[in-house]
């Protein structure tokens, strides 16, 4: 099970759709207003998300200075 998430997580198209829909339902929840503040308090966790699958599709090569970054942008709008 997890090596077939894994293997969807790292297929770019598939990982791609997935953040569409994932930022779709986001927007579509920022919009209306009895579910903003909750949608508000779930920014953070969507960044960690989309950092997580950013940095697993990465082609490059994954340098520490990559993931500080990201996880110092997390960090600032988690506060």
């Amino acid at each position: 099970m997890i090596q077939q998430m894994w293997s969807f997580l790292t297929n770019q198209r598939k990982a791609t759709y997935l953040l569409l829909i994932f930022y779709a339902v986001g927007v579509a929840g920022m919009v209306l207003d009895f579910s903003r503040p909750l949608f508000i308090r779930l920014i953070p966790f969507a960044l960690l998300l989309s950092a997580f699958i950013l940095l697993i599709n990465h082609k490059g090569t994954k340098s520490i200075r990559l993931v500080l970054i990201m996880a110092g942008g997390a960090y600032r709008d988690w506060e």
